[in-house]
């Protein structure tokens, strides 16, 4: 938890004046987009060509963001354990 307070705060530094998460998501996205080769990297380029960073409308507030992405996270990993624990 203290991890992701601390990564949550230095994104935050790093954008330009103004720029929420989204918005940065949203250019990294576009960015991504830009740089892997489609002939090399079909399916990630087709993923970054989605609409899939697009999808927060621009005023979705960073704390609505950061925990989407603390529960996806936290949900990986706790499937995860399922997985290595297995069936009861």
């Amino acid at each position: 938890m203290v991890q992701s307070v601390r990564q949550h705060g230095e994104l935050a530094e790093g954008r330009p004046a103004g720029q929420g998460q989204a918005g940065a998501e949203r250019d990294y996205g576009r960015a991504l987009a830009r740089l892997v080769d489609p002939g090399c990297f079909p399916e990630t380029a087709r993923l970054f060509a989605s609409a899939l960073f697009e999808t927060l409308p621009a005023d979705t507030l960073d704390a609505a963001v950061a925990d989407l992405d603390f529960t996806l996270g936290l949900d990986l990993i706790l499937d995860g354990v399922a997985v290595r624990i297995g069936p009861s």
